[in-house]
């Protein structure tokens, strides 16, 4: 919400979905990032998208997620997405609409920017034949052979 650092109920069902997938031990790190709109300070956003990402760390922890694998920053308005294009709907509301509905309608269509993203760090594991390099195909297999002549990928068919 504008101006606001605590959870909307929806908020807690996604992150409890969340957590119980963090809960699994190929996750290496998990980066909560706070945001805020344009509006107000700089100063003041810096501390209000700190606040929103520490609230989602917090939870998310009490829910069971280890405090060593979240690390929690605030970006402030340094990554607003909606600034001109609601600058330009609220300027197309035309001069007969009042200061306030301007605002309002203003608040109201910056309001994506006002989130919390969740970054996770997995490591991912996957089985490959021995002696088989993940990503490489063996010197012959069904007739394929190690080639430079495509320019699409390594390997060509005689």
């Amino acid at each position: 919400g504008f101006d606001k650092d605590n959870l909307r109920p929806e908020a807690t069902e996604t992150l409890n979905a969340l957590a119980q997938r963090l809960s699994n031990t190929n996750v290496e790190a998990v980066r909560v990032e706070g945001h805020t709109d344009f509006m107000g300070s700089e100063q003041y956003n810096q501390a209000l998208s700190e606040r929103r990402a520490n609230v989602v760390a917090n939870y998310l922890v009490g829910q069971g997620v280890a405090s060593n694998k979240i690390s929690a920053v605030g970006l402030g308005e340094s990554q607003a997405r909606m600034t001109a294009s609601c600058e330009a709907e609220v300027a197309n509301l035309g001069k007969k609409v009042s200061k306030a509905k301007k605002r309002a309608a203003l608040i109201a269509c910056i309001e994506p920017d006002r989130r919390v993203d969740v970054k996770i760090r997995t490591l991912v594991t996957k089985q490959v034949a021995p002696g088989q390099v993940e990503g490489e195909r063996p010197a012959t297999e069904e007739g394929w052979i190690p080639s430079p002549a495509s320019k699409y990928h390594g390997h060509t068919r005689p």
